[in-house]
């Protein structure tokens, strides 16, 4: 699975079990490469290859490593944070729903 591809399926875990979540930018650090899930009435989409966040989102930022890990149940989610190896920031309130609902997802 290439990097694009691991973005999408996070996007995908990530709003298979939630609605009305907030827009959510992810980063994989070393390939710079940015993705956007954006909800919306026609329900929620992935912008691969995004410029960058967009105002108000929450941020996500990891590693391909890191995220291929996660996808793949060889580490949970809050080993994750703990180890430093994802960092969620945004919007008070809204980067809390969004990392209780991955910590949901990669438990």
């Amino acid at each position: 699975m290439r990097a694009n591809g691991a973005m999408r399926t996070f996007s995908d875990a990530l709003t298979k079990q939630s609605t009305g979540l907030p827009a959510v930018a992810l980063v994989l650090v070393e390939a710079h490469l940015w993705g956007r899930i954006v909800p919306g009435s026609a329900g929620t989409r992935f912008e691969a290859h995004a410029v960058g966040p967009a105002g108000g989102d929450v941020i996500v930022v990891t590693g391909e490593p890191a995220l291929r890990a996660l996808l793949d149940g060889r580490i949970s989610w809050n080993a994750a944070v703990a180890a430093g190896l994802v960092v969620v920031d945004g919007p008070p309130g809204d980067s809390e729903r969004i990392a209780r609902a991955l910590a949901e997802q990669f438990s």
